[in-house]
């Protein structure tokens, strides 16, 4: 709220980045930018995350409710460019996804967030569970984040020196448990950090 009137006060454009904010697994307590300072905020999301589609990459955003003309027009014009390169069938999904309030989408998006969070809650805890790995606990979307850090000297005995190794290493092993590395994340590669993603089968 405070940072809204911060921004109000000044004037200041807000690019909101929400793409997860539907895979809030208590979503009551999601406040979106774009509820607090509509005039201002640009909200972006995503059909494959915000409505749980993996693989629909179709990009959406809602302009501030003050835009001008010029905005919407050269808004319009950029999205029209980037829309011709999204595969027919995503663009149908898209417009039944992004259509007014319709039951079945609001019983699907509940189910998903149902699904995550128990996942979710579930391979934190087991994760944490293994002596020497400590996790984020996740509130929302399909990651959770494994600190492998105090395993470091026995993982560097092994020859796995940095998190790119780790990947590797865990998807190698009998298991073949997929990571992404916390280089990703800009950790300089010798951080054993993994955000995992928990996918549904």
């Amino acid at each position: 709220m405070r940072i809204a009137e911060v921004c109000r006060t000044n004037g200041a454009l807000v690019l909101a980045d929400e793409i997860y904010a539907l895979t809030t697994y208590d979503i009551e307590t999601f406040v979106s930018m774009g509820t607090l300072y509509p005039e201002g905020t640009f909200v972006t999301g995503g059909l494959s995350k915000d409505r749980s589609a993996a693989g629909y990459r179709f990009g959406a955003c809602i302009l501030p409710s003050e835009s001008s003309d010029k905005i919407y027009s050269d808004f319009a014009k950029t999205a029209a460019t980037l829309y011709t390169n999204i595969t027919t069938p995503v663009q149908y999904a898209a417009i039944t996804a992004y259509s007014p309030p319709d039951p079945a989408i609001d019983r699907y998006l509940k189910e998903t967030r149902d699904i995550h969070r128990m996942m979710g809650g579930y391979f934190s805890r087991v994760f944490s569970s293994v002596e020497g790995i400590s996790t984020t606990k996740p509130h929302g979307a399909f990651y959770f984040l494994a600190d492998l850090n105090e395993l470091k000297l026995l993982l560097e005995k092994k020859g796995i020196v940095s998190s790119n190794n780790l990947q590797k290493a865990l998807l190698a092993h009998p298991w073949h448990v997929a990571t992404v590395t916390g280089g990703c994340h800009h950790d300089a590669g010798k951080q054993f950090f993994s955000p995992y993603r928990i996918r549904r089968l």
